[in-house]
């Protein structure tokens, strides 16, 4: 999967699930689905948003997974991430 790619497929996940959030939709049936619809690195962001959303900003946290997404694709292009 091309960086690019890559970085379009998260930001369509994050507005989805920030969507989702804004209007309270997010549940256990909602994450449920999104498990089927999703897999590998895309399920990780999702299942880190969806913890994430009921926390303060400095009370988030992350898997190891997406902790070494983050790094790799600020190693790669600091602009994208």
């Amino acid at each position: 999967m091309t960086q690019e790619k890559l970085h379009r497929e998260v930001d369509a996940l994050q507005a989805t699930i920030w969507a989702m959030a804004k209007d309270g939709k997010i549940s256990r049936d909602t994450a449920s689905s999104l498990e089927e619809k999703f897999s590998g690195m895309a399920l990780d962001l999702v299942k880190n948003q969806v913890q994430n959303s009921d926390v303060a900003p400095v009370a988030n946290r992350f898997s190891d997974n997406v902790k070494k997404f983050a790094v790799t694709m600020n190693f790669y292009s600091p602009s994208a991430y």
